[in-house]
């Protein structure tokens, strides 16, 4: 009994066996560029910073292409991770204040405008923020600024 002319590496004309080839296989596999859970290596994040230095935070595709990386995963690397102008840790009393008096006068959910109002706190840090104070601010501020 001979093989169905698809199980055929000749018909192929690829170095990929039969199997890695197959519909469900190929459905199954992440694109090239997909990186999501590998952290960024030390060397990259050197890298990052010296080409931000060099190419500022506007030319994203310029950075990512000499880290062979996407534009998106470079920014946000960035703006989460590496940038020295965000402030990590636990927040203060006085950034708490400020983040109830920022809540009170952007529009409802507005998390990077509340977050514009913030020294070196991020959408995210922001949005977290609120999440964890939000049983004690909900009669402060209302529900509908709240995540």
């Amino acid at each position: 009994m001979q093989s169905p002319s698809f199980l055929s590496t000749r018909a192929l004309s690829t170095n990929f066996s039969p199997l890695a080839c197959s519909p469900n296989a190929i459905l199954t596999q992440k694109p090239a560029h997909s990186r999501q859970g590998i952290a960024w290596t030390s060397e990259e994040n050197e890298l990052l910073k010296v080409l931000v230095g060099e190419h500022g935070t506007r030319n994203w595709k310029q950075i990512a292409a000499a880290l062979g990386k996407t534009a998106i995963q470079c920014a946000q690397h960035w703006q989460r991770v590496m940038n020295p102008n965000i402030t990590k840790g636990k927040w203060s009393e006085e950034e708490d204040k400020a983040l109830i008096e920022a809540v009170k006068q952007s529009p409802p959910k507005q998390w990077k405008q509340i977050a514009n109002k913030m020294q070196g706190r991020t959408d995210t840090q922001v949005r977290y923020r609120l999440l964890k104070l939000k049983d004690s601010l909900i009669d402060y501020v209302g529900q509908e600024y709240l995540p």
